[in-house]
């Protein structure tokens, strides 16, 4: 079994670990807290939550760790092949906000640092418009706004289980847009 997560990375973000047959195995949305990351998982009916003391690379561990659970412990050659596929970090051409640009970028390889490490694989960085374009085939030029809503409204038909999760932890973009990225990059 290959799987692959996908992550909408932020300060308030998502993933999702989905199989080769594009089901969710589970879900995890994030968001700061007072002591650091308060992180909702989904995963087989079931939920839980749990606040994280620390900064991205923390959540990362606590990803892997999930990721761990599915895919086996022990070295690399031992366990069932893991993708990992994140959305790129956005420079806007005429408005760049080259704080955030880079704190965001921080951010998501804080994240998968820790992910890259247990799979000892590099992860592929996809930039919205292009995993936008392959799996719902909206044009480059959608709006932000309208995008995050196709994702909500198509992509849960296209991941069995994602609905569940969404009702579960939330109706969040954050959640459809991992899976998005997750699937564009099993189909890539």
């Amino acid at each position: 079994m290959t799987a692959t997560i996908g992550i909408d990375p932020g300060r308030t973000g998502g993933a999702v670990l989905i199989d080769e047959r594009s089901r969710l195995i589970w879900a995890a949305s994030w968001r700061p807290c007072s002591v650091g990351y308060r992180v909702d998982m989904y995963s087989e009916d079931e939920s839980c939550s749990e606040n994280l003391i620390g900064q991205a690379s923390d959540v990362g561990v606590y990803l892997s760790i999930w990721a761990a659970d599915v895919m086996g412990e022990g070295p690399a050659l031992d366990r069932k092949p893991l993708q990992l596929a994140c959305e790129d970090v956005f420079v806007h051409r005429q408005r760049p906000n080259i704080r955030s640009s880079i704190s965001l970028a921080r951010w998501s390889g804080g994240i998968m640092g820790p992910l890259e490490i247990y799979a000892n694989k590099a992860t592929s960085y996809y930039q919205a418009a292009v995993w936008r374009r392959s799996i719902l085939g909206l044009s480059p030029f959608t709006k932000r706004e309208a995008a995050k809503a196709a994702a909500l409204r198509y992509i849960p038909a296209m991941v069995p289980g994602l609905s569940a999760a969404l009702e579960a932890l939330g109706s969040l973009d954050h959640l459809a847009d991992a899976a998005g990225i997750a699937l564009h990059r099993q189909r890539t």
